[in-house]
């Protein structure tokens, strides 16, 4: 779980047909473990599949675990087939924007009202049933009391999916510290450009070239270090869809984003990273507004800018270079509180041209700032800057 959600802090609970792993993770340790005989094909036998016989032997075994209240008010990752079948219901209930299911987040108050209408067995409650296998939707009542338990007794303030389980616990465990401290969603995006993308150095260069692009910014739903994180995975994929028509690349890009098998991102910074990266596309308005909607996903009106800067940055950057390395380092992009200014130097002043004035007032114009373009020689870069300063 520690691979797929870096950081995570709360209950890891896993359910299968035997049993019930519980642990209490925070700072990438395992505070405290059980191993309880809670599983639904367990709890079936143990209760001869009567709910009220299954609450009361939850409840007890639940209560001797001390350490639970010890995770009140955080999250509860939930892991295995049976949850994650319910989980997918519960997108098909609420509608949900996206069909990724790693780090699919529900609120307690969510499932409370998913689990009254699943109860009344109405028609829409039978149809969403019926999209879950035969094993799965036996297992369901079992897994749905084991989960209301849990919330009555470590109240979470939110369900989160995850999508990996023992395989990838093993597979974590083998890796030597230096490779566990690497960012998951950084090193796909890294793997991605280097299979799908024009020029992985030039990916490298342009994480550089935007290093300032957030210097100023105040996001709404994002902290200042996830939406730099959010530019250097963008910036790596800038070029993701260059093979595809023009006419369909926002929507390619769009679709890989939303869709790839990335670890460490949340849906929010998914939509983030789509709607940038559509930008860079040249996604026009129109194609703005027939965009999906993702309901309680979508992004802030503020957020939404910045996703456009990062794409119009991107585009600016492949009209000076053509996604080309080496061309980049000799210009600078510097964002100011009242100016944005790019600086080319004297051996590609041919470069400035009325395209690479159309997109800087494009770029500047997404950060409230005022566009200039100059061409005079660059000062030296400081060694010490990184593409995520």
């Amino acid at each position: 779980m520690m691979l797929g959600i870096p950081g995570a802090e709360g209950i890891v609970a896993d359910l299968g047909g035997g049993s019930l792993e519980l642990a209490y993770v925070s700072d990438n340790q395992t505070r405290h473990w059980a191993s309880l005989p809670l599983g639904v094909l367990a709890l079936q036998q143990a209760s001869n599949g009567k709910l009220k016989a299954m609450e009361k032997i939850i409840g007890q075994a639940l209560g001797e675990l001390d350490w639970l209240a010890q995770a009140r008010g955080k999250p509860i990752y939930i892991v295995g087939g049976t949850w994650r079948a319910l989980a997918k219901l519960h997108m098909d209930y609420s509608e949900y924007g996206l069909e990724v299911l790693h780090q699919y987040e529900m609120r307690p108050k969510e499932i409370a009202s998913f689990f009254k209408f699943m109860a009344k067995n109405g028609r829409r409650a039978q149809r969403i049933i019926s999209r879950a296998s035969g094993n799965r939707r036996e297992a369901l009542p079992a897994a749905s009391l084991v989960l209301q338990e849990m919330m009555d007794m470590v109240r979470p303030s939110r369900l989160i999916v995850s999508a990996n389980a023992v395989r990838e616990g093993v597979l974590y465990q083998e890796l030597k510290s230096k490779y566990r401290a690497l960012d998951p969603l950084l090193m796909a995006c890294e793997e991605m450009a280097a299979r799908s993308c024009k020029s992985e150095p030039y990916s490298h260069e342009l994480a550089m070239w935007t290093r300032q692009l957030y210097r100023h910014a105040t996001p709404e739903n994002f902290s200042h270090k996830q939406i730099n994180r959010l530019r250097q995975a963008g910036c790596l994929i800038s070029d993701l869809a260059w093979a595809s028509h023009p006419s369909f690349r926002a929507a390619a890009v769009s679709n890989a984003v939303l869709t790839a098998p990335f670890t460490g991102i949340t849906h929010g910074e998914r939509v983030f990273l789509s709607r940038a990266l559509s930008y860079r596309h040249e996604m026009r308005d129109t194609e703005a507004e027939s965009a999906p909607d993702f309901g309680a996903l979508s992004l802030a009106p503020t957020d939404d800018k910045l996703a456009r800067a990062l794409g119009l940055s991107q585009r600016l950057a492949h009209s000076l270079s053509a996604s080309l390395p080496g061309v980049l380092a000799q210009t600078k992009l510097k964002v100011g509180r009242v100016k944005l200014k790019l600086t080319i130097s004297p051996a590609l002043a041919d470069l400035a041209a009325p395209i690479i004035d159309k997109r800087m007032a494009a770029l500047a114009e997404a950060l409230d700032l005022q566009p200039v373009v100059r061409v005079r020689a660059l000062k030296e870069i400081a060694p010490s800057l990184s593409a995520d300063d």
